[in-house]
């Protein structure tokens, strides 16, 4: 205790504070420590699933350019040994990404992971040897090619299948890690805070000693001050006789505050007019925000509304090719929201089908029109080239990021595959066709057969429903269907609303 009496005024004060902001300081650079290093490490493991979603992205698309391109050279008797030595090097630089993902840090010790990553290189070994042995197959026989191409196809799917398990697998080990290092986190906070409460807590004591001191200094020059104002007390009125403002360096402090108190004054009343002037254009330019809002509004409004009529317009000319009348694609768009919402699906969805199912024939604008609008039966190559308006329609389509094109290209595609696998482009089966494709199938069939076409008459509504009932679980999703017969009422309602404007002719 006589340690501390002897202590200075500005040394009583110091001392609490110092140690108070010591202890503060350990405690936050202790934190900032561990947060920096998880910061470090969540942005690394961020970055790490950045860049294997890019790798498994750069793999996929890969294999679908090397399928199109390799497939389009076969079938055009262009395959040459430079194409060849192409395709061999992408396959080469595909198996270094797969090894590269092998030796990731993070990865290298999941064994689900690698069972994946063992399985994506043996179907990429089957792969090529069926890509590679394509053009040999095409000049053996076009009917080998169709099945080298077919199984080409189904590997692919399989290999995308492959990628997704090794992405969603990676992402699962990697949210496990950062769910164990935010333990580690709070584990060590933890531990932090019970050393710290506890320094604090022996601080606290030290400090209570330390300020017992500086109270006493305290009230020592209060009793100072009290002797001393008696004093001046005393001899009030000679200082007041002297002058009334003193030259001392009171006077001095005295003349500099009375001086500082009218430039604040000043700065006051300037600081008042400048905030009026900047509320005043606060409102203005508000104003002016919101009113750009209602025309950015208006204009987005009018841009989907214009993007709407292309798409609707455009495949209203897909159909006027084949001498069908722009109601067919009304009626189709109509019938596949009604179903959509019959399904289950939100009215956004249930409306971006409708938007996008105009577009299910846009690829017949490349069908040759001989065959398109031929009377009679079509021969086989006449349907084969038929068919690839499915694949012209999503080729078209494919390359746009607007979510009604993507939903357009995915029904161009899929809209003639079957439920039983036996449809085309792909022979897709199930679950594999988009629900999408699933409900503008129903919707084009049941509109195709109640209507007239160059090569048929109208069906009557007795065989149409007759043909759902005998396709529903081979042709068509059997629960669509069901939901589609069970509500035919709705359907007529919408097919009798858009009906055919047939021109009455004088005899």
């Amino acid at each position: 205790m006589n340690f501390l009496e002897n202590l200075s005024f500005k040394y009583k004060l110091f001392i609490p504070l110092l140690f108070t902001m010591s202890i503060l300081g350990l405690f936050l650079w202790q934190n900032y420590k561990l947060s920096h290093f998880i910061e470090k490490q969540l942005f690394s493991i961020s970055k790490h699933e950045v860049w294997l979603s890019g790798v498994t992205q750069s793999i996929s698309r890969e294999i679908n350019n090397l399928t199109v391109e390799f497939v389009n050279e076969s079938l055009q008797n262009r395959v040459t040994k430079e194409s060849i030595h192409n395709a061999k090097q992408k396959f080469i630089q595909i198996e270094s990404q797969i090894k590269e993902i092998q030796r990731s840090s993070y990865l290298e010790d999941n064994r689900k992971i690698q069972e994946s990553l063992q399985n994506l290189r043996s179907r990429l070994r089957g792969y090529s040897a069926i890509l590679f042995d394509l053009p040999e197959s095409y000049r053996d026989s076009s009917e080998d090619a169709i099945y080298s191409i077919i199984s080409l196809g189904s590997v692919s799917n399989k290999i995308q299948n492959e990628l997704h398990i090794l992405i969603t697998a990676s992402k699962n080990l990697l949210n496990q890690k950062i769910i164990s290092m935010k333990k580690m986190v709070s584990k060590n906070r933890q531990k932090n805070l019970m050393v710290t409460v506890g320094a604090m807590f022996l601080l606290v004591i030290f400090n209570l000693i330390i300020i017992s001191e500086f109270l006493g200094s305290i009230r020592k020059l209060k009793s100072f001050n009290k002797t001393f104002y008696e004093f001046l007390h005393g001899r009030i009125s000679t200082i007041q006789e002297i002058t009334h403002i003193p030259k001392d360096e009171i006077g001095q402090i005295l003349t500099l505050i009375n001086e500082n108190t009218k430039q604040a004054g000043s700065l006051i009343a300037k600081e008042r007019k400048l905030t009026k002037e900047i509320n005043q254009l606060n409102s203005t330019l508000e104003e002016r925000v919101q009113s750009a809002l209602v025309e950015i509004t208006a204009l987005n409004k009018e841009i989907e509304e214009t993007q709407r009529e292309v798409i609707f317009t455009m495949g209203a000319i897909g159909e006027s090719r084949s001498k069908e009348t722009g109601n067919h694609v009304r009626r189709v768009a109509e019938y596949s929201k009604l179903l959509a919402r019959l399904y289950g699906l939100s009215e956004e969805e249930a409306n971006l089908i409708k938007e996008a199912s105009p577009m299910h024939d846009i690829g017949k604008v490349a069908i040759p029109d001989h065959i398109l609008n031929k009377p009679g039966k079509l021969t086989d190559e006449e349907f084969k080239t038929m068919q690839t308006h499915a694949q012209l329609g999503y080729e078209m389509l494919k390359h746009s990021d607007r979510p009604i094109l993507k939903a357009a290209a995915i029904i161009a595609h899929q809209h003639h595959e079957k439920y039983n696998g036996r449809g085309y482009p792909n022979g897709l089966k199930g679950d594999e066709i988009h629900i999408y494709g699933q409900i503008t199938a129903i919707a084009d069939v049941f509109d195709a057969l109640g209507s007239d076409r160059v090569y048929k008459k109208a069906w009557s509504l007795d065989k149409i429903l007759k043909l759902f009932h005998e396709e529903k679980g081979e042709h068509f999703n059997p629960q669509l269907t069901e939901i589609f017969l069970n509500n035919i009422e709705a359907f007529l309602e919408i097919r009798e609303r858009f009906a055919d404007q047939v021109e009455s002719v004088e005899a």
